[in-house]
């Protein structure tokens, strides 16, 4: 015996409409970085490789850091502190979300397989088992969503740690080229305190 259900699956699609819509806008940090830095190029030209900050006043022993250069480091500083904070916020309110929600699923899908088991002809347990089904592709799409997340928290973290040592490293250069035999006259024994 082939029946149809009173109530056709569309608020399922809708619940799952509902909840992606909502974990999409706690996880976006593209759209952060769009709207804080106009753009996602914007946000990337804010981390800097080595060569930029060998150019940099700031780590020069020719030129001296003025203001503008001074600025820049601090921004660059600031953007990433400010990555990564983000980026940590995102993924602990896809997470917090995620959690509150289980609860919710869990009793919505239990009662699904029960109408399933229980159901009065074919057409009926095939409306719920497409339900069952949207189900397990909107868990499919919380997890993508929430490992997208996840990567985009390492990124952060992976871009601020490059351009640490990046910015270490032009130092180290700068500080090592004042000892080097080019900067300090021939013809006498140099210590350290010399250079200085």
């Amino acid at each position: 015996m082939i029946r149809n259900t009173v109530a056709p699956p569309a608020y399922v699609w809708a619940k799952v409409e509902y909840a992606m819509n909502k974990l999409i806008n706690l996880t976006n940090t593209i759209r952060y970085y769009e709207q804080q830095y106009g753009g996602l190029d914007g946000y990337m030209q804010r981390f800097r490789n080595v060569e930029y900050y060998r150019s940099s006043p700031c780590f020069s022993l020719q030129e001296k850091c003025n203001e503008g250069a001074w600025k820049l480091l601090k921004e660059g500083q600031n953007t990433s502190t400010d990555a990564q904070k983000n980026a940590n916020d995102s993924l602990l309110r896809g997470l917090s979300e995620h959690q509150n929600q289980i609860p919710v699923d869990a009793a919505h899908l239990q009662v699904l397989q029960q109408r399933t088991e229980s159901a009065q002809g074919q057409m009926e347990a095939l409306q719920y088992a497409n339900q069952l089904a949207a189900y397990q592709a909107n868990q499919l799409l919380q997890m993508r969503q929430m490992l997208i997340a996840q990567h985009n928290a390492a990124n952060t973290l992976s871009q601020a740690e490059v351009d640490q040592k990046a910015m270490q490293q032009a130092a180290r250069e700068a500080a090592t080229k004042r000892l080097s035999p080019e900067i300090l006259p021939v013809g006498r024994n140099w210590s350290v305190r010399d250079a200085f």
